[in-house]
């Protein structure tokens, strides 16, 4: 069965502080470089 799952020092993320920051920093991070390859698109079309 599961048992009482208290966090640990390793179930903290490398970086940021918090996982709500790293998903925060990766899904900006996913908005750049789409708009990035838009505009490389746009640009070169």
């Amino acid at each position: 069965m599961l048992e009482n799952h208290t966090p640990d020092e390793d179930d903290k993320p490398p970086i940021a502080g918090s996982w709500n920051r790293l998903y925060a920093f990766v899904l900006l991070l996913h908005v750049v470089i789409i708009a990035a390859l838009y505009l490389f698109t746009y640009v070169h079309s």
